[in-house]
């Protein structure tokens, strides 16, 4: 769709650091301005449960491929939890306890959206990077069916 509005869109790319910063990462989505300036990054990741090694390494890989400083960037976490209110609960518990590379703004993160849905959750936290804040988006959505 953001194609079709004259946004290129890649996925899988090479772009920044890779998490072992010996070459360039690989980025789930990156999308650029019509002009093919750096927009933002959105970068996946599958829970079942608060793997807490599994989710500061995507949040690290996030900041080392966005190379550029963009003002909005995205992680989508994509849940199999049994119960998906409590890992709602641990994932935003932990967030202010990561060692981010670039700080939080303030430990406290705010639902964007008041959603009409209830497997969907919308978190924003701002990072002060290079004195200019930045936001990190992180979208739960709950996949668990069974």
């Amino acid at each position: 769709m953001l194609e079709g509005k004259g946004y290129p869109v890649k996925d899988q790319t090479r772009r920044g650091k890779s998490a072992s910063g010996k070459s360039a990462g690989e980025l789930d989505i990156f999308v650029q301005e019509k002009n093919g300036a750096p927009f933002t990054i959105i970068e996946a990741l599958n829970l079942k449960s608060t793997d807490k090694g599994y989710i500061d390494l995507h949040l690290k890989k996030i900041f080392d491929y966005d190379t550029a400083g963009c003002k909005h960037n995205f992680i989508l976490v994509y849940s199999r939890a049994q119960n998906f209110s409590q890992l709602c609960r641990n994932y935003l518990d932990y967030l202010p306890f990561v060692d981010y590379p670039y700080p939080l703004h303030d430990t406290q993160f705010s639902v964007v959206v008041d959603l009409p849905f209830s497997d969907i959750k919308i978190v924003k936290a701002t990072h002060i990077r290079n004195e200019e804040e930045v936001s990190l988006f992180h979208v739960i959505i709950d996949l668990n069916k069974e």
